[in-house]
């Protein structure tokens, strides 16, 4: 029983249960007791502990208060800081009024600390650290274990820039864990890299090296979750002390061996968590990406910046190639039962899109709110069904490098990789692992030709593009404006000019933008001769570069669909929904007929004699999910999207489903195409508003092609590393190879006219990009104004055949 606390301590996660009199003294009998070989099911496990304690002995009680510090634990090591922090406080709380006094006070104190550190509210840590250091020398003293978890408080100590105090702490504990475990186990050399990062603070790098590589060598034949984070420590500290030490080459070896560990992991906990959890646990995993650019950009060395593109390939777009991956597992080999889950899923997602569209944004009524509720729970309860089912999924990335990367490069052609990051100073702080000083966030770019070694660069503070991007846009919504040059101008200088010596005579650009670039189309930028980049550059848009990588390929299972002009005002017709009627918000919003889409229609399907055509009333949202990967799916019609949950005409989001939905899977609710009866209340599924969340469950598997020619259909919720939560996320999800989007408003007789020369082009062999470029070109030469309004709206993005 005492070795298990003493485990528990140590491991920084607190344990469910101490009933077991003895254990053996080696890790995987304690891992396979206390379940800490897999913290997930862990976590879970505690979060039950905590309910059930409030359930029986009341909220304030110290059962209680210790369950509080347990999820707080595991909370804080998926990288959900805030809710641990919330939690520690509130189990603090509970522990004073209850004058107790025990090990899991302890480690709720110096939890405390630590946290507090890492906000920089040093105040509060050193209040914490004494709280800490007042428990465990309280009357009766706790004793050794105390001096295993007043270790934790060597970490606050550095953070404060107090080396020598840390060291003590750390000095502490480490006799007591040999005493324990022996000198040679993983959990006294994890101690061993906590001295060598104390050392390294007091300036002791000899020492430091010395401590570290002991560490490592103990904790590399380890394959446990828990010893995760200390292997990338060890591996990000020992890479330091090298290029400290001028050994770059061999620092970038060791970056290198950590990036493999981190893709390991990463790739079994993506399987195994929910949304929010894969988003936590990449977050957390940020600092690591973040070194790894400071490095590149610091040092230019070649080596350094192969390891930064490679680690930007493994960590961007990774949530959306999980989640892409097991949706095609999934859906390749359906069992009866996985069939039918798969058709509820459908059916629930529908009836939660059409809920939300129909709630009166002024009044929420609560039977409304249960009802979304409800039908939220069920899809999450049906989603983690499917991803169990899909246990074969591959999700790791394999040899995911630069060099696999530029060597799928077409020839003639240069990726352009962007990342939004925030700088680290070394010389500060130690904390979160490692180094900790971060600057805010700042933009980088790496390029990276057929030949040649990549060439990273740092561009500058986010706010500034931020600004800047957003003053474009601006001026690109609007055809009346006289100072878009300009802006565009300044925008190039910020984003663009810095890497175009870089891209030689490369004329094909793959751009993997980060943050707002999304929503910036490159064409329209201006270079320093005055030119809009559309006359010297074909720009194609990935998610990552690892997009270029060879993905299998299926073949069109239909041919191409045509839906165009439908009619808004159209009644619906199907099965009355049995959850009874509702007035929408967005009815409020009358969409107007667009008769230039018919046209539109018929000249397309002029190029295209096997198409089918779906207008008028046809042009259903029941049809549209009906189709099974056709060669091409061109949508013409209204699209929309609302910035905020709070926009008008769409409710209040965030008040039905609260916070418990995040903001990407809102916006995936809050952007879509309108269909036939898309000006007509109902309380069916088929409303005529096909959002995002319903394209996910389209099958477009085989289909190369998806064509939105509508208003604003590549807009969404941006979350940096992840790309944009919205239509052109929810096809690539469906299947389609790639998709034409637009950034703004389209021009209905404009657009008509694009649609007919990229098609022209497209059917005579050219490539999907340089054939969208070139029908912007003819577009601007046709029209009496030049302004970018009217043709820079068009963009491509997904796996883009240059032929």
């Amino acid at each position: 029983m005492r070795l298990v606390a003493i485990f528990c301590v140590l491991l920084n996660l607190g344990c469910a249960s101490l009933r077991i009199l003895a254990i053996r003294n080696d890790p995987d009998a304690i891992l396979q007791h206390t379940g800490l070989d897999d913290p997930i099911a862990y976590d879970r496990r505690m979060r039950q502990i905590l309910a059930d304690a409030e359930a029986k002995h009341g909220p304030t009680s110290v059962e209680v208060g210790e369950a509080l510090v347990r999820v707080a634990r595991g909370a804080g090591w998926k990288g959900d800081e805030a809710s641990a922090l919330a939690m520690l406080e509130r189990a603090d709380a509970i522990f004073r009024m209850r004058e107790h006094r025990s090990q899991v006070v302890l480690l709720g104190a110096t939890t405390l600390a630590q946290l507090y550190a890492r906000r920089e509210e040093f105040e509060r840590s050193r209040a914490a650290s004494d709280r800490a250091l007042e428990v465990a020398r309280a009357s009766p003293p706790l004793g050794e274990l105390a001096d295993l978890t007043l270790r934790e408080l060597g970490w606050p100590a550095l953070s404060r820039n107090e080396p020598a105090e840390a060291l003590a702490f750390f000095e502490l504990a480490r006799p007591v864990a040999e005493k324990f475990f022996g000198k040679s186990s993983p959990f006294t050399q994890m101690i061993e890299s906590d001295v060598a990062a104390a050392q390294l603070a007091l300036g002791n790098r000899v020492l430091a090296r010395r401590h570290v590589e002991a560490s490592r060598k103990a904790l590399a034949s380890f394959d446990y979750a828990v010893f995760y984070p200390r292997q990338m420590f060890n591996e990000f500290l020992l890479a330091w002390i090298q290029r400290l030490d001028g050994e770059d080459r061999g620092a970038a070896d060791v970056e290198r061996n950590a990036l493999d560990i981190a893709e390991r992991r990463l790739a079994a906990l993506l399987e195994s968590e929910e949304r929010d959890g894969q988003r936590l646990l990449l977050e957390s995993m940020r600092p690591h990406l973040n070194q790894i650019l400071t490095i590149a950009l610091d040092t230019r060395g070649a080596e350094a910046q192969r390891v930064a593109m490679t680690a930007l390939f493994q960590r961007k777009g990774r949530i959306f190639e999980t989640t892409r991956s097991l949706l095609d597992e999934y859906r390749a080999e359906l069992t009866p039962a996985e069939a039918r889950s798969l058709e509820e899923l459908v059916h629930v997602r529908a009836r939660l899109s059409q809920l939300v569209l129909s709630a009166d944004s002024a009044r929420i009524p609560k039977v409304s709110a249960k009802r979304a509720e409800r039908l939220y729970a069920r899809a999450e309860e049906l989603e983690g069904e499917i991803q169990r089912g899909a246990t074969g999924a591959k999700l790791g990335l394999g040899n995911v490098s630069s060099r696999r990367v530029q060597d799928a490069l077409p020839p003639n052609s240069a990726l352009v990789e962007y990342a939004i990051y925030e700088r680290f100073e070394p010389e500060l702080h130690l904390d979160r692992g490692y180094f900790n000083r971060w600057s805010e966030a700042r933009l980088a770019a790496c390029v990276l030709r057929s030949e040649g070694s990549p060439q990273c660069l740092d561009l500058g503070e986010q706010v500034a593009f931020d600004q800047a991007i957003s003053r474009l846009r601006k001026g690109l919504r609007d055809p009346r404006s006289t100072g878009v040059k300009d802006a565009a101008r300044f925008v190039d200088e910020i984003v663009f000019s810095p890497i175009r010596e870089f891209l030689g005579d490369e004329q094909l650009v793959f751009v993997a933008p980060d943050g707002p670039l999304h929503l910036l189309p490159f064409s329209a930028l201006v270079d320093e001769r005055g030119r809009y980049l559309l006359d010297r550059y074909t720009f194609s848009y990935l998610l990552t570069g690892r997009d270029l990588l060879s993905r299998v390929r299926l073949s069109a299972r239909g041919p191409p669909l045509l839906v165009a002009n439908p009619d808004f005002d159209a009644p619906h017709a199907g099965p009355d929904s049995d959850e009874g009627t509702v007035v929408r918000g967005i009815s409020r919003r009358s969409f107007r007929p667009l008769p230039e889409t018919r046209a539109e229609a018929a000249a397309i399907a002029k190029l295209l004699p096997d198409a089918r055509v779906l207008d008028g009333k046809e042009a259903t949202e029941d049809r549209i999910r009906s189709v099974r990967g056709p060669r091409i799916l061109h949508l013409a019609t209204h699209g929309f999207f609302s910035e905020t949950p709070n926009d008008y005409p769409f409710p209040r989001f965030a008040n039905i489903l609260g916070p418990q939905v995040s903001t990407g899977e809102d916006a995936m609710l809050r952007s879509g195409l309108v269909l036939a009866g898309g000006n007509i209340a109902t309380d069916q599924e088929g409303d005529g508003l096909l959002t995002a969340l319903e394209v996910r469950d389209l099958d477009l598997a085989g289909t190369q092609l998806v064509v939105l020619s509508a208003c604003d259909t590549g807009l969404g919720h941006i979350a940096v590393g992840e790309g944009v939560y919205g239509l052109r996320r929810a096809f690539a999800m469906a299947g389609a190879e790639s998709i034409v989007m637009t950034l703004w408003i389209a021009e209905d007789r404009a657009t008509r006219h694009f649609m007919e020369l990229f098609y022209r082009r497209v059917i005579d062999g050219t490539g999907r990009a340089e054939a969208l470029r070139l029908a912007q070109r003819d577009l601007a030469s046709r029209l009496a104004s030049r302004h970018p309004f009217y043709w820079a709206s068009f963009i491509v993005s997904g796996h883009v055949p240059t032929h």
